[in-house]
């Protein structure tokens, strides 16, 4: 009886590649000095390497289908909460007075930024996911049925969840009006070189505004924080332990904003009242 013909080169490494990931998967929690030496096989030895080995031995694409849809429901409410209530009646010190309106406008323009911003992030982040997850799925399995329609509704709902983060006026931002309001600080500046009363006044009238915007980006960071951690943090983070070997969900810029607006102070609280004494000596 004739022998049967041995596997072509590069299916036999597909066949060891695929074993050892089997292995690797099989015995990762069960026997950890086996799972090392598997892994030494991969070329792996860093904590890093066996995430990577980890993730390529994932058996599926989804670690828990049956709650795959409800997580995935959940996020998608989530989402559709915070792009309402994202910005929405901020939180202000009863003490500002006829100042509050103004305070007001400007902690939710920072919110809506910030929470605009990562819902856009949200949205693209789950379409990619779903992609890449679908991509590999097995052809007419329940996990590419699931994903398949995840990732439609992700495109879908993309359009309407993306919006403009700051839903300013587009005339604001025309460069007629930029270069009217660069020519009209130049000529104030001329102005005022030649009078140093007039100097400190409004050097202490830019400290003032330079701080009470700062103000105003750190709160508006607080409050998006604060609401984002309310409605879709804990569902993110659920959706991706249902689907596995994702890494972690993408974060807000609540932390980036607050840190530029501290920065922002120090720098008004040094760099102005060091400029004042120069101009005034």
């Amino acid at each position: 009886m004739a022998e049967p013909d041995a596997p072509p080169p590069e299916i036999a490494v597909l066949d060891e590649f695929g074993e050892k990931l089997r292995m690797f998967h099989a015995l990762r929690t069960s026997d950890e000095a086996a799972a090392n030496r598997v892994l030494s096989e991969l070329g792996g030895r860093g904590n890093t390497e066996r995430d990577i080995i980890d993730q390529l031995a994932a058996p599926t694409p989804i670690r828990q289908l049956d709650r795959f849809d409800e997580a995935q429901r959940l996020v998608v409410h989530a989402i559709e909460v915070l792009r309402r209530n994202g910005w929405r009646g901020p939180r202000l010190p009863r003490n500002l007075g006829p100042l509050n309106p103004i305070a007001k406008w400007l902690v939710q323009l920072f919110a809506r930024l910030i929470v605009q911003n990562h819902i856009t992030r949200l949205v693209d982040n789950l379409r990619n996911l779903y992609s890449r997850r679908e991509a590999w799925a097995v052809p007419g399995s329940e996990e590419l049925r699931q994903l398949r329609r995840a990732r439609i509704h992700a495109q879908r709902i993309a359009p309407d969840f993306k919006g403009r983060a700051l839903g300013l006026p587009s005339f604001l931002l025309g460069g007629a009006i930029i270069s009217s309001g660069l020519g009209a600080l130049r000529a104030g500046a001329s102005a005022v070189k030649s009078n140093r009363a007039l100097v400190v006044t409004v050097t202490v009238a830019l400290l003032v505004l330079l701080l009470a915007v700062a103000w105003c980006v750190l709160r508006g960071a607080a409050v998006a924080r604060n609401r984002i951690h309310l409605t879709t943090e804990q569902p993110m983070r659920a959706l991706y332990e249902v689907i596995g070997y994702a890494g972690r969900p993408p974060k807000d810029d609540a932390f980036k904003f607050a840190l530029i607006a501290l920065i922002g102070m120090a720098l008004a609280w040094v760099v102005i009242p060091v400029g004042v004494i120069l101009v005034v000596t």
